[in-house]
């Protein structure tokens, strides 16, 4: 199911997460260090660990993700938090991207993962600053790791439970946000015109080189998933900008307040 979502309700708060076992992880993507402070702050996560401190996976290489986790209890209902700055890709090396990561959370009790990741628009009715909350991924990235029989691109889903809070949660905090598809590419390129086209006769909505890798784990160790995907540009030729990723990290600390929400 695709389109914009009406709005409802005039709350401005994270949906209360009892009815959902272990805690809830926040995963964010290029430029979102302010997101990450504001969460930080409202919600006194205090405990922080470094990306290098997890085995096997590293610290980031690319500019606007720190690498680092910051943890603490929602003071409201008691869950336990998490909110990851950065994460590593998979053109930074190694079949495993953010495995390492996902099962460190996993192995503390974190059930749940939001994903956010800047993206580029590649439907044609979508702008630069609107947020997306993913309905299906499609999964350019062929890692040899899980897919050591090579093949095309791969489909799944998000869990539609925790899919359907992220949307109650922006009708509350009355952030408009549009339904729809993410394809997800290797990278560290930004998709030509003729791929553009591609993706869109591929039904794609948004494109991005991250949040399959970390939503593929964590679907595949148990654990629920929702994805949103922060539009900070359109695709090529479809937009008249030319691409580049200090003004896509411009755009993305622009959202943030919106992400917070």
């Amino acid at each position: 199911m695709k389109g914009r979502i009406p709005l409802s309700g005039t709350e401005n708060k994270l949906p209360a997460a009892d009815d959902r076992p272990g805690g809830l992880a926040i995963l964010t993507g290029s430029g979102m260090e302010a997101l990450v402070d504001s969460l930080g702050a409202k919600f006194g996560l205090d405990a922080c660990v470094s990306f290098d401190e997890i085995p096997g996976l590293g610290g980031c290489t690319v500019e606007g993700h720190r690498g680092e986790i910051k943890q603490g209890i929602h003071p409201g209902n008691g869950t336990r938090l998490a909110v990851v700055s950065g994460r590593r890709h998979l053109y930074e090396g190694g079949d495993s991207t953010m495995a390492p990561m996902i099962e460190w959370l996993k192995s503390r009790e974190y059930r749940s993962l939001v994903t956010i990741s800047a993206a580029g628009g590649v439907s044609n009715g979508i702008e630069s600053g609107e947020l997306v909350v993913i309905q299906e991924i499609i999964d350019l990235q062929n890692r040899p790791r899980l897919y050591p029989r090579g093949g095309g691109p791969v489909r799944y889903f998000p869990t539609r439970s925790l899919t359907k809070a992220l949307e109650k949660a922006a009708g509350r905090a009355r952030r408009p946000v549009i339904r729809g598809t993410l394809a997800c590419s290797a990278g560290p390129a930004y998709e030509t015109p003729a791929e553009v086209r591609a993706l869109q006769v591929m039904d794609a909505d948004v494109a991005t080189m991250s949040a399959a890798p970390e939503a593929q784990f964590a679907l595949s160790v148990g654990m629920e998933v929702a994805i949103i995907a922060a539009v900070t540009n359109k695709g090529t030729g479809i937009g008249r900008e030319l691409l580049d990723h200090a003004s896509v990290v411009g755009v993305a600390r622009s959202m943030c307040d919106a992400l917070a929400d």
